[in-house]
């Protein structure tokens, strides 16, 4: 009597038996035994779903597969394409690492290594820029304190003091001193000063001209017995405050009284 083994798969076991079959003459019988299989290097696959338990087999493919197990091994696989994995990849090594192109711009880099160097920085426009004044804080922009150190700038003073005489000799009308600015200004205001009051006669008054043209609406005076523009009954009104570097300025005497005065100094105060 002579017997092959005949493989049959059973779907309620999930399990391969074999069938002994009776090959002799008169025709065989046949009976169904849990036999262990014989070797075999087929391979498996897992059906589309949920697969549980410690370890994914050799050979059983998870392309079809939607989720894994707690405890799920995956064993090393051959290669793959791993998405929507959170945790930690401790000992991971990479095997390729893809480098990006090196910027360029303001911003400069080589590698991982990059590079903003002074230039590009100070050479951006103050885009939004006003003047305006407050005190600098540690939380402000750099446009912002900007603004708020012009806002606080106070101008530069100037001042052109002049000797438009000696100091004994009497003075009488006519051009004493003429100049030219040595840079541009703004004109404030302007004090002629005595070293001597006359005691009588006309009002004494002086002039300041620009280009030969003068800068008063009312010009200055010094009233009699008095040594100060400053104490003068009808103060002078300035017309023209604007000058510009070279303009050319000239002193002059009006009118003087009939008892002499002397030492006439001349003050033009203003900002630049």
């Amino acid at each position: 009597m002579t017997f092959t083994y005949e493989p049959v798969y059973d779907p309620i076991a999930r399990v391969t038996k074999y069938k002994k079959v009776d090959t002799s003459t008169p025709p065989p019988t046949s009976v169904i035994v849990n036999y262990p299989p014989p070797a075999t290097t087929s391979s498996a696959s897992a059906a589309a779903g949920t697969l549980t338990g410690t370890t994914l087999a050799s050979g059983v493919t998870a392309s079809s597969l939607t989720s894994f197990g707690a405890s799920i091994a995956l064993g090393t696989p051959a290669s793959g394409v791993a998405t929507n994995i959170t945790g930690t990849a401790a000992s991971l090594t990479a095997g390729h690492v893809t480098t990006n192109a090196n910027l360029t711009g303001d911003v400069t880099s080589s590698g991982n290594a990059t590079t903003l160097t002074n230039a590009p920085v100070i050479a951006k426009v103050l885009t939004g820029y006003t003047s305006g004044a407050g005190t600098v804080a540690c939380t402000d922009t750099i446009l912002q304190a900007i603004q708020k150190l012009n806002g606080n700038i106070v101008h530069a003073s100037v001042e052109f003091a002049f000797a438009a005489s000696d100091e004994t000799t009497a003075l009488t009308t006519g051009t004493k001193v003429t100049f030219h600015i040595p840079y541009a200004f703004t004109l404030t205001s302007a004090i002629g000063t005595l070293t001597t009051a006359q005691s009588a006669g006309s009002i004494f008054t002086f002039n300041i001209k620009k280009a030969g043209t003068t800068i008063f609406s009312t010009t200055p005076t010094i009233d009699n017995t008095e040594t100060s523009t400053v104490t003068a009954a009808t103060p002078a009104a300035i017309s023209t405050t604007s000058f510009a570097a070279d303009d050319v300025i000239t002193i002059t005497i009006d009118q003087v009284g009939t008892s002499g005065a002397t030492g006439l100094k001349v003050w033009m105060l203003g900002t630049r």
